[in-house]
This record gives C-alpha cells, structure tokens and sequence, in this order.
C-alpha cells in the first residue's frame, strides 16, 4: 500500500512494510519490517521513490530486487544533477533493460513507483508515477500541468503542482481503502493538516486495509519533505530500554548509495527546544510514550531553536553541524560523538 501526497507546506510518502511472494497461489508475507523508501536529492530537488507489487524476480541464475534497481538507476545519474523528468525516464529505461527474458514472458512485472520530489528553487511539487497495470493517471482532479509517457510495458504519469494545489493518490491494494478514507487524506491535506496528523491517519488507513488482505501490513512508515526545513520520516522503535531510529535507504548527490541503517536516539534532547511543525520522528515518540496533556504542551511549546529530526540528526553525526535555527545540542565540527546519540 502507498499513499502518497503534496500539499503547499509539504510532501508526504507512506506506505505499509509488508513483503510478500505468492506460493502455490497463496500469498505468503516474507518480510514485516522492509524499507519500502529510497530517499534522494540533488542542488536542485529532494526526492523520494516508494513502490509496491513485485519486489523481486530472476533473470537466468540472479535475482533481482526492485529495491536495488531503483538505487542503482538513480545512483548511477545523480552525479550528472539532472533534471526531475531526465531521472525519471532514466529510472524507466533502466527498469525496462532488465524487464527481460524468459521468465517475463511467462509472467509479466507487477509493480508501480511513487516518486515525490520537491524543487528547491522554485515553489513547485511533483507525483511521478511509473506503473506496469495503470492504463489511467491517477490524479483526482486536473488541476496543475499534467504528463502522461507509454513505454509499452511502462507507463509514466507526471503531474506538477505550484502554489495551493493538493493532490493525494493511492498506489498498491487500492480495493481495500474505503472512498470516505480516499476522500478523508484529501481533505486533511488541502485543509491544512500538518505532516505529523496526516502521517497519523495515513497510517490508521493502513491499518484498517491490512485487515482486508494479505498483501498489506499493519505498520505504515511516512517521509515528510517540508518547503521549509529538514526531511523527516517517523520510522523507529522500541529495543530494549531505548530507541532506535530507522533510517531509509539513501542514495548521496556522488552516486553513493547509503542504508538503510539504525542509531540510538535519546528522547531527552528535545527539553530545550521547539518542535518543527512537520515534524515527524520526535513527535512520533512523543505521542507514543507522553500523556495528553504533556505532549499538548511539547507539540505547542515555540521558545528556543528547532529540534532537528532524523535528517537533522544525521547531520550531526556526519558534519557536526545543523542549519541555521536549528538546535545543535552543543556540538562543534570535530567532536567526536553527539551526547545523547
């Protein structure tokens, strides 16, 4: 399941975790807990790619991921700092090389890419959506600039959105998502909602679905991509006494594919500052673990610099250095380690 949407002050991906293979014509879950995210950016946009269907297939003796042919399609171009629509095609056409061979044949591709991407220059958002089985663009209105390519066995659908236009689409196990759910994230989104509650109902529809099919998991993980701020997920959990946080895969602006990989986080860096209002990692936890009335006055609390999320963390574990506004929890470039990480 994937659902994907663009909003004025931000863009959202979520999807469930669930991987599954069929067997003897059943539907077999493989995996509970995979990264159905490939995060990347370059000067000029920030991205991010999540699929659904076929995950895997063979190609003589080697099996191939979907997952991998993703990373090493954008990989391979991102060094160039190529435009949105030049990656995309690239990623079609690399898709398309390796949709070869005898076992094709037999039994054709199933799956379909998300790809969301905010510019940085300009206040212009964008849903790509490469599909093998979508004959009709997604789109829930014809408002913004719209693209549709037929590559025989790929289809790509582009739309461009500026200003206050919305748009929110369903990708995956679509039957098992109600019209009122459809409708409700439309709604939520052109209204105003921030990242953090759309991110939570996102994953009660999830939720909801799984309990309809085998092909969808019950846990939904959301990457908000704000117009103003860091990139965010709420991907983490609960080992042992502390927390640890799950980051997506990565593909670097050199070509370096990087991830998907954890790190301890402690929840007591966020007492001296504020909350982003797109929140989603620290506002995940806190909702998780804080009574009503003490995360009302933790999301509501605006003194003191930003609380940086999970990119933001990265940051400091990799440069010793956080945006400007953002609070850097007392690091200078050269310490060693981040207290509390």
């Amino acid at each position: 399941m994937l659902i994907t949407a663009v909003g004025n002050e931000y863009s959202l991906a979520s999807s469930d975790q669930r991987i599954t293979i069929q067997l003897n014509g059943r539907t077999r879950a493989v995996d509970e807990k995979f990264n159905k995210h490939i995060y990347f950016g370059t000067e000029d946009f920030v991205a991010n790619i999540s699929y659904t269907g076929s995950a895997r297939w063979r190609e003589g003796k080697q099996q191939l991921r979907l997952y991998d042919l993703i990373s090493e399609a954008v990989a391979s171009l991102i060094v160039e700092r190529p435009s949105l629509s030049k990656m995309c095609m690239h990623v079609v056409m690399h898709l398309l090389a390796k949709m070869t061979g005898p076992a094709f044949d037999k039994s054709p591709a199933h799956f379909e890419l998300h790809i969301l991407s905010r510019d940085k220059r300009i206040p212009a958002n964008a849903i790509t959506v490469i599909s093998t089985f979508r004959t009709e663009a997604p789109w829930s209105d014809d408002t913004g600039m719209i693209y549709d390519w037929d590559f025989g066995s790929l289809r790509m659908f582009m739309k461009i959105l500026v200003d206050d236009e919305t748009e929110v689409i369903f990708g995956g196990a679509e039957h098992a998502v109600s019209a009122d759910d459809r409708s409700l994230i439309g709604q939520a989104v052109h209204a105003g909602a921030d990242a953090f509650q759309c991110a939570r109902a996102m994953a009660r529809i999830v939720e909801k679905a799984a309990a309809k099919t085998e092909l969808i998991g019950k846990k939904a993980v959301s990457i908000a991509i704000p117009a103003n701020g860091l990139v965010d997920t709420n991907h983490w959990g609960d080992e042992g006494a502390g927390i640890v946080a799950y980051l997506p895969r990565m593909v670097m602006s050199n070509g370096i594919i990087w991830g998907p990989s954890i790190f301890p986080v402690e929840l007591g860096i966020i007492s001296g500052g504020q909350l982003p209002k797109h929140s989603l990692f620290f506002k995940s936890i806190v909702h998780r673990q804080y009574k009503r009335r003490l995360r009302r006055r933790l999301f509501r609390y605006r003194k003191g610099p930003l609380i940086p999320g999970i990119m933001g963390l990265l940051s400091l574990m990799l440069f010793g250095s956080v945006p400007e506004g953002y609070d850097d929890f007392g690091l200078r470039a050269g310490e060693a380690e981040l207290p509390g990480l």
